[in-house]
């Protein structure tokens, strides 16, 4: 007679972990759905509004007040161009700290939350969180810039500049460009790091990538193998994120500009490169253990 509480082997509890049952979903599927990556990136706008990120841009208006007062009075008649440049220098300061702050905690959070483990355990693959959490700063970003540059042409209008609404919209749009690289540099270091590790890995890349070009010169002014063979490395891997600054060379309007082809080059550049670190982090995060 066979005891009550003997267990079959059917009777065994063999529940998969969160991640196996989510490789499992996933496969019945595309690799990519645009509805899941819309989901998550419709979340991070979300929260980003409950924080009150947008308020940052209250910050841009101040500038701009002060710099509207204070350049007739200290300026000359150089307020004309040194008007549009601090606004554009406003724009992308404040920019950069919101995509610098919010974009390296986005992924710790889910992992302290402990929310980490119910997304993966949904049919949502690694590549779709990534991508969501880089269009949801992205739309962030876009709204800030856009809020942004509503007040730059305003005060621009109030003080009877001449700046082109052309070039103002043509150096948004770069500097759109460098902040969706510099986010996707932001998830690449977050996807295998601390939050206060990825903030500083960024912000240091940011940095150099401003700088990059002067470092080949840097390098050869030093007569140093050594330190030209270096610095042209970091030329190389880090992004060269002078390339889509353009605020300087507007400011002297379309004679200041580069030639179209070299715009549209750099364009690309900067667009190859932001999905090239998406494929990186998206290969090093679907590796991750949680």
């Amino acid at each position: 007679m066979k005891p009550d509480n003997a267990t079959s082997p059917q009777s065994t509890n063999h529940e998969p972990a969160p991640l196996e049952f989510s490789k499992q979903a996933s496969s019945r599927r595309s690799p990519l759905s645009l509805n899941v990556i819309v989901a998550i990136a419709a979340n991070v706008f979300r929260e980003a509004i409950r924080n009150r990120v947008l308020y940052a841009v209250g910050i841009h208006g101040f500038v701009l007040l002060l710099a509207a007062l204070l350049l007739p009075q200290i300026a000359g008649g150089a307020q004309f161009k040194m008007l549009p440049d601090i606004g554009l220098a406003s724009m992308e300061a404040i920019a950069v700290a919101i995509a610098i702050a919010v974009g390296s905690r986005m992924i710790e959070q889910e992992i302290d939350q402990r929310t980490i483990l119910i997304l993966v355990s949904k049919p949502i693959t690694r590549a779709e969180f990534i991508l969501g959490k880089f269009f949801g700063l992205g739309a962030v970003l876009v709204a800030m810039l856009g809020l942004m540059l509503g007040l730059f042409l305003i005060t621009l209008w109030s003080q009877s500049n001449e700046f082109g609404v052309v070039l103002a919209f043509l150096s948004t749009g770069f500097l759109l460009l460098r902040l969706l690289l510099v986010v996707a540099i932001i998830l690449l270091f977050g996807s295998f790091s601390s939050a206060l590790l990825a903030m500083l890995m960024s912000l240091t890349v940011y940095l150099i990538g401003n700088l990059s070009q002067d470092l080949i010169r840097i390098g050869q002014a030093t007569e140093n193998l050594d330190l030209e063979r270096l610095t042209r490395g970091l030329y190389l891997v880090l992004p060269d994120l002078s390339r889509l600054d353009i605020k300087n060379d507007v400011v002297y309007g379309f004679a200041g500009l580069p030639d179209s082809s070299v715009l549209i080059g750099n364009a690309i550049y900067g667009v190859v490169y932001t999905i090239a670190l998406l494929a990186i982090t998206i290969g090093i995060f679907s590796r991750r253990q949680f």
